[in-house]
Protein backbone atom coordinates (compact mmCIF):
# COMPACT_ATOMS: atom_id res chain seq x y z
CA UNK A 1 0.00 0.00 0.00
CA UNK A 2 2.80 2.38 0.89
CA UNK A 3 4.62 2.04 -2.48
CA UNK A 4 1.35 2.70 -4.31
CA UNK A 5 0.71 5.77 -2.17
CA UNK A 6 4.22 7.06 -2.84
CA UNK A 7 3.70 6.53 -6.57
CA UNK A 8 0.40 8.42 -6.51
CA UNK A 9 1.95 11.30 -4.59
CA UNK A 10 4.84 11.36 -7.06
CA UNK A 11 2.43 11.45 -10.01
CA UNK A 12 0.48 14.31 -8.46
CA UNK A 13 3.76 16.14 -7.86
CA UNK A 14 4.84 15.70 -11.48
CA UNK A 15 1.47 16.88 -12.78
CA UNK A 16 1.57 19.88 -10.44
CA UNK A 17 5.09 20.72 -11.61
CA UNK A 18 4.01 20.43 -15.25
CA UNK A 19 1.00 22.68 -14.63
CA UNK A 20 3.14 25.28 -12.86
CA UNK A 21 5.76 25.11 -15.61
CA UNK A 22 3.16 25.60 -18.34
CA UNK A 23 1.70 28.55 -16.44
CA UNK A 24 5.13 30.19 -16.18
CA UNK A 25 5.89 29.57 -19.87
CA UNK A 26 2.50 30.99 -20.91
CA UNK A 27 3.08 34.12 -18.84
CA UNK A 28 6.58 34.46 -20.26
CA UNK A 29 5.27 34.05 -23.82
CA UNK A 30 2.79 36.87 -23.29
CA UNK A 31 5.43 39.09 -21.67
CA UNK A 32 7.91 38.47 -24.50
CA UNK A 33 5.24 39.19 -27.11
CA UNK A 34 4.58 42.55 -25.46
CA UNK A 35 8.30 43.24 -25.01
CA UNK A 36 9.00 42.63 -28.71
CA UNK A 37 5.99 44.73 -29.69
CA UNK A 38 4.11 41.97 -31.51
CA UNK A 39 0.60 43.06 -32.60
CA UNK A 40 -2.22 41.12 -30.97
CA UNK A 41 -3.33 39.84 -34.38
CA UNK A 42 0.05 38.12 -34.87
CA UNK A 43 -0.06 36.30 -31.55
CA UNK A 44 -1.05 32.62 -31.64
CA UNK A 45 -4.51 31.37 -30.75
CA UNK A 46 -5.18 29.81 -27.35
CA UNK A 47 -4.75 26.19 -28.46
CA UNK A 48 -1.77 26.91 -30.67
CA UNK A 49 -0.22 28.96 -27.88
CA UNK A 50 -0.64 26.15 -25.35
CA UNK A 51 0.86 23.68 -27.79
CA UNK A 52 3.81 25.99 -28.32
CA UNK A 53 4.16 26.39 -24.56
CA UNK A 54 4.32 22.63 -24.05
CA UNK A 55 6.92 22.21 -26.78
CA UNK A 56 8.96 25.13 -25.48
CA UNK A 57 8.81 23.74 -21.93
CA UNK A 58 10.18 20.39 -23.12
CA UNK A 59 12.94 21.95 -25.22
CA UNK A 60 13.99 24.46 -22.57
CA UNK A 61 13.91 21.77 -19.89
CA UNK A 62 16.19 19.55 -21.98
CA UNK A 63 18.60 22.44 -22.58
CA UNK A 64 18.68 23.21 -18.86
CA UNK A 65 19.38 19.58 -18.00
CA UNK A 66 22.04 19.49 -20.71
CA UNK A 67 23.61 22.63 -19.28
CA UNK A 68 23.85 21.19 -15.78
CA UNK A 69 24.99 17.75 -16.97
CA UNK A 70 27.64 18.97 -19.42
CA UNK A 71 29.05 21.54 -17.00
CA UNK A 72 29.26 18.94 -14.23
CA UNK A 73 30.84 16.26 -16.41
CA UNK A 74 33.37 18.62 -18.02
CA UNK A 75 34.35 20.09 -14.65
CA UNK A 76 34.78 16.66 -13.06
CA UNK A 77 36.71 15.09 -15.93
CA UNK A 78 38.94 18.14 -16.36
CA UNK A 79 39.68 18.15 -12.63
CA UNK A 80 40.64 14.47 -12.71
CA UNK A 81 42.89 15.00 -15.72
CA UNK A 82 44.65 17.94 -14.05
CA UNK A 83 45.17 15.87 -10.91
CA UNK A 84 46.68 13.02 -12.92
CA UNK A 85 49.23 15.31 -14.55
CA UNK A 86 49.89 17.18 -11.31
CA UNK A 87 48.55 20.55 -12.46
CA UNK A 88 45.39 20.75 -10.34
CA UNK A 89 46.81 23.40 -8.02
CA UNK A 90 48.33 25.63 -10.69
CA UNK A 91 45.63 25.41 -13.37
CA UNK A 92 42.54 25.12 -11.18
CA UNK A 93 41.53 28.67 -12.09
CA UNK A 94 41.57 27.73 -15.78
CA UNK A 95 39.10 24.95 -15.06
CA UNK A 96 36.75 27.40 -13.34
CA UNK A 97 36.97 29.82 -16.28
CA UNK A 98 36.28 27.02 -18.77
CA UNK A 99 33.24 25.84 -16.81
CA UNK A 100 31.95 29.41 -16.61
CA UNK A 101 32.45 29.95 -20.35
CA UNK A 102 30.66 26.69 -21.12
CA UNK A 103 27.76 27.71 -18.90
CA UNK A 104 27.47 31.07 -20.65
CA UNK A 105 27.56 29.39 -24.08
CA UNK A 106 24.77 26.96 -23.23
CA UNK A 107 22.82 29.75 -21.51
CA UNK A 108 23.07 31.85 -24.67
CA UNK A 109 21.53 28.99 -26.64
CA UNK A 110 18.81 28.68 -23.99
CA UNK A 111 17.81 32.34 -24.22
CA UNK A 112 17.91 32.36 -28.03
CA UNK A 113 15.60 29.34 -28.15
CA UNK A 114 13.32 31.00 -25.61
CA UNK A 115 12.98 34.08 -27.81
CA UNK A 116 12.39 32.06 -30.98
CA UNK A 117 10.04 29.45 -29.56
CA UNK A 118 7.89 31.67 -27.36
CA UNK A 119 7.70 35.03 -29.12
CA UNK A 120 8.85 34.41 -32.72
CA UNK A 121 9.83 38.08 -33.00
CA UNK A 122 10.50 39.65 -36.42
CA UNK A 123 13.97 40.62 -35.25
CA UNK A 124 17.27 39.71 -36.93
CA UNK A 125 19.15 36.78 -35.46
CA UNK A 126 22.17 38.87 -34.47
CA UNK A 127 19.96 41.04 -32.25
CA UNK A 128 18.47 37.96 -30.59
CA UNK A 129 21.93 36.47 -30.07
CA UNK A 130 23.07 39.75 -28.52
CA UNK A 131 20.19 39.73 -26.06
CA UNK A 132 20.68 36.02 -25.43
CA UNK A 133 24.33 36.58 -24.51
CA UNK A 134 23.36 39.29 -22.03
CA UNK A 135 20.71 37.00 -20.56
CA UNK A 136 23.19 34.13 -20.29
CA UNK A 137 25.62 36.26 -18.30
CA UNK A 138 22.84 37.28 -15.91
CA UNK A 139 21.66 33.67 -15.71
CA UNK A 140 25.15 32.49 -14.80
CA UNK A 141 25.41 35.14 -12.08
CA UNK A 142 22.07 33.96 -10.68
CA UNK A 143 23.30 30.36 -10.65
CA UNK A 144 26.46 31.32 -8.81
CA UNK A 145 24.52 33.40 -6.26
CA UNK A 146 21.95 30.67 -5.64
CA UNK A 147 24.72 28.09 -5.24
CA UNK A 148 26.40 30.30 -2.66
CA UNK A 149 23.15 30.76 -0.75
CA UNK A 150 22.46 27.02 -0.77
CA UNK A 151 25.95 26.41 0.57
CA UNK A 152 25.31 28.81 3.42
CA UNK A 153 22.18 26.86 4.43
CA UNK A 154 24.08 23.60 4.90
CA UNK A 155 24.13 22.48 8.51
CA UNK A 156 21.06 24.55 9.38
CA UNK A 157 18.07 22.18 9.30
CA UNK A 158 15.65 24.81 10.60
CA UNK A 159 16.46 27.13 7.70
CA UNK A 160 16.65 24.39 5.08
CA UNK A 161 12.99 23.50 5.71
CA UNK A 162 11.87 26.82 4.19
CA UNK A 163 15.07 28.43 2.93
CA UNK A 164 15.44 26.30 -0.20
CA UNK A 165 11.85 26.99 -1.28
CA UNK A 166 12.33 30.70 -0.58
CA UNK A 167 15.57 30.79 -2.58
CA UNK A 168 13.83 29.00 -5.46
CA UNK A 169 10.96 31.51 -5.52
CA UNK A 170 13.36 34.46 -5.47
CA UNK A 171 15.50 32.80 -8.16
CA UNK A 172 12.50 32.30 -10.47
CA UNK A 173 11.48 35.92 -9.97
CA UNK A 174 14.91 37.28 -10.84
CA UNK A 175 15.32 34.82 -13.71
CA UNK A 176 12.11 36.16 -15.24
CA UNK A 177 13.48 39.68 -14.87
CA UNK A 178 16.70 38.65 -16.61
CA UNK A 179 14.70 37.15 -19.49
CA UNK A 180 12.71 40.36 -19.98
CA UNK A 181 15.85 42.51 -19.70
CA UNK A 182 17.56 40.38 -22.35
CA UNK A 183 14.47 40.63 -24.58
CA UNK A 184 14.41 44.42 -24.16
CA UNK A 185 18.10 44.55 -25.14
CA UNK A 186 17.46 42.42 -28.24
CA UNK A 187 14.45 44.49 -29.28
CA UNK A 188 16.35 47.76 -28.77
CA UNK A 189 19.30 46.44 -30.75
CA UNK A 190 17.00 45.37 -33.58
CA UNK A 191 15.18 48.73 -33.59
CA UNK A 192 18.48 50.64 -33.57
CA UNK A 193 19.98 48.74 -36.50
CA UNK A 194 16.71 48.40 -38.44
CA UNK A 195 14.61 51.49 -37.68
CA UNK A 196 10.98 51.59 -38.66
CA UNK A 197 10.34 53.38 -41.96
CA UNK A 198 9.45 56.99 -41.43
CA UNK A 199 11.48 57.34 -38.23
CA UNK A 200 13.87 60.26 -38.22
CA UNK A 201 17.52 59.32 -37.62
Amino acid sequence: MLPGLIGSVGLVGVLGLLYAGLGWVSSMRFALSVMFGLPRAERPSYLRGKGRDLGALCVLGLVLLLSVAVSGVVTRLSGEVLELVGLASSLGWLLSVAALALGVAIGTLLFFLMFRLLAEPPAPSHALWSGALLGAVGFELLKQASGLLLTLTQGRPAFQAFGIALILLVWINYFSRVVLLAAAWAHTDASHNHPVEGDTP
